[in-house]
């Protein structure tokens, strides 16, 4: 299996900046009671002790940036690791994308690989088990066709004259059908 590696981590923005966005912002919301349960901890205790207050607000000041920019650090770290995560789940599916659009551009039946890691590796060996179905299909329906112009090739010797562009026309025909599928 040859080497695979993908240099674009976005493969598939909207879906992945979708994911990521959802996890960070469950993330924000579920952990945003620590920041207001220390901001409120930091109220009753200015309530206890007024005449510390304006150090006790300056220490609040420095405990919630502190707090806060923690935070931003999680979510900023959990927001690159869903990118990687997603990106081994759309990485296979843009890959197999592509490879549909190959197939459809004519450029025939080849093996689809993933990178080691990549989440569903099953679809590759299903891909490439249809993709290897379809190939011995159509080679046979080549070689049939093949058969079948050399029957009609055949015929136009003992057929009147008036028949013959007609089966002239069908070997026309299964000549382009042929070269449609021959790389």
């Amino acid at each position: 299996m040859a080497k695979y590696q993908r240099k674009i981590f976005l493969v598939n923005p909207n879906y992945q900046l979708k994911f990521c966005l959802a996890m960070c912002s469950f993330l924000l919301i579920g952990t945003a009671i620590f920041p207001l349960s220390v901001y409120d901890l930091f109220e009753k205790i200015i309530t206890a002790q007024p005449y510390r207050a304006a150090e006790i607000k300056d220490q609040r000041f420095m405990m919630m940036s502190i707090v806060i920019l923690i935070q931003l650090l999680i979510v900023s770290i959990l927001f690159i690791f869903t990118v990687f995560l997603t990106h081994k789940t759309a990485g296979p599916i843009y890959k197999v994308i592509s490879y549909f659009r190959d197939v459809r551009d004519g450029n025939g039946f080849k093996q689809i690989y993933f990178r080691d890691g990549d989440h569903f590796p099953e679809l590759a060996e299903e891909v490439n088990l249809l993709s290897e179905y379809l190939g011995e299909k159509v080679n046979a329906d080549l070689v049939y066709l093949s058969e079948v112009k050399s029957y009609i090739s055949n015929l136009t010797l003992v057929v009147p004259d008036d028949k013959k562009a007609v089966l002239a026309e069908i070997i026309k025909k299964l000549d382009l059908i042929q070269s449609q599928y021959k790389a």
